[in-house]
């Protein structure tokens, strides 16, 4: 039960501090975004994330090459068009 608590919590802080990584990257360089870029932002972003976690990231953890594959890819992708148009939805429009 102790490993899937620290596993749970530090899957849940990657993911509050990615989505936090990605409304900053927002912010600076789409202001006048519409739904169709920030998902298209989202996409990019989680397919980066990808590549990062399960390609740059086996020299330190090389049990996540065994996670490699599309279903990984689509719940990053997920991640990344979700944040990113709760982001676009919830920003302050002046």
């Amino acid at each position: 039960m102790a490993v899937v608590t620290v596993a749970l919590l530090a899957h849940y802080v990657l993911g509050i501090v990615f989505g936090l990584v990605l409304a900053a990257i927002m912010a600076a360089f789409m202001p006048d975004s519409n739904p169709g870029k920030a998902s298209l932002a989202g996409a990019v972003f989680g397919a980066a994330l990808y590549l990062l976690n399960f390609h740059g990231m086996t020299r330190f953890f090389p049990w996540f090459i065994e996670a490699r594959g599309l279903e990984a890819l689509f719940t990053h992708l997920v991640f990344g068009v979700t944040a990113a148009l709760l982001y676009w939805k919830l920003q302050r429009r002046t």
